[in-house]
């Protein structure tokens, strides 16, 4: 992938950040409560990540969590982009009537494509947290940062390797392009790499998911059952 399919991929996904934005104006602020009665409790906020799905007309009706359960929207959010899976960060309240989310963010998810050997690159970063869930591979990641010039990041998509064991591997590389930027502060971030489309050329529970991110100290490797 050239670089300036780069820069539109991370200027995609900065508008998608503005928009997922605009959540928090069309939710309540969360408040504390206080009082003597013996009945006062916390609500069962939840921070995790999730799927905030659109429709036909760009309105955003449904929340899809990790564990793959679905729950309505209770306040829908308009001017989205129709027919479109958004990967969000959010803290949700749910009720039986459906969910409210708070604090939305965009997570930078895309999909894994080729590159040729030339464009690739492997700065490095730290590797905080990496775990599965059914239809992404998260990352935690700690980047060094300036602020001098923008970064560009994206999943490598490697072919599926088939194993003497009869299984196969599907290996994805994480790709940073730091750009020149400096080295002033550590920033931490959040990326998902979707692995549902997967599913044509991995069994589940059988084959497997190798990521591979580029560190200070070597390539770290998070392998997972698909």
């Amino acid at each position: 992938m050239k670089r300036n399919n780069l820069r539109q991929q991370a200027l995609w996904a900065a508008a998608t950040t503005v928009i997922v934005l605009l959540l928090i104006l069309c939710i309540f602020m969360v408040t504390g409560c206080s009082g003597d009665s013996d009945d006062d409790y916390l609500p069962p906020y939840q921070k995790t990540l999730c799927e905030l799905l659109t429709d036909s007309t760009g309105c955003a009706t449904t929340v899809r969590f990790d564990d793959g359960h679905q729950s309505p929207l209770k306040t829908p959010i308009k001017d989205l982009r129709p027919d479109t899976l958004y990967r969000i960060g959010a803290t949700t309240l749910e009720y039986a009537e459906g969910v409210e989310l708070y604090n939305a963010a965009a997570v930078f998810a895309p999909m894994p494509h080729t590159f040729k050997p030339e464009d690739v690159k492997l700065d490095p970063v730290e590797v905080l947290t990496a775990w599965r869930e059914p239809r992404y591979v998260n990352l935690r990641l700690s980047v060094l940062r300036g602020s001098e010039a923008n970064h560009y990041m994206a999943f490598i998509d490697h072919p599926v390797h088939h194993n003497t064991d009869g299984t196969r591997t599907k290996t994805i590389t994480f790709y940073h392009d730091r750009n020149g930027d400096g080295e002033h502060y550590r920033q931490e971030t959040i990326v998902s790499c979707p692995v549902y489309h997967f599913g044509s050329s991995l069994r589940p529970g059988v084959d497997s998911v190798r990521m591979i991110v580029h560190t200070l100290s070597g390539p770290a490797t998070f392998t997972t059952l698909y």
